[in-house]
């Protein structure tokens, strides 16, 4: 499936008449589910410059922050693919310093080849 530029991020696309999905490589994002003969696309867009999750540097991109969330705002958009990379949470009640929702890494995956 080849790559496209979709705002500035590396993705890739399937369409037919009626509808385009755009998903993003990095993070893998759903960006957009448009309806082509309205062009309405339900999913979020940021207000802010979204960038690659990989090229986010804290030193150099302070205006998302610096924490634990800001390599994701960085490079959300549209809808988010959330699976459980660190671990459920336990019933302690007392998570520390770690915040979110455990979503997934916010790492280039979509459209590789993964051998078992």
């Amino acid at each position: 499936m080849p790559t496209i530029s979709y705002r500035n991020r590396r993705a890739v696309e399937i369409e037919n008449q009626h509808l385009r999905v755009t998903v993003l490589e990095g993070g893998g994002h759903i960006a957009e589910i448009q309806h082509k003969p309205t062009g309405v696309n339900p999913l979020w867009t940021p207000p802010w410059p979204s960038m690659e999750p990989s090229a986010y540097d804290p030193g150099l991109h302070p205006q998302y922050g610096n924490d634990s969330e800001s390599k994701l705002l960085a490079g959300i958009m549209g809808h988010n693919l959330c699976l459980d990379t660190f671990g459920g949470r336990s019933g302690g009640g007392d998570y520390g310093p770690r915040r979110g929702t455990g979503g997934a890494p916010p790492d280039r995956g979509i459209g590789r080849r993964v051998d078992n």
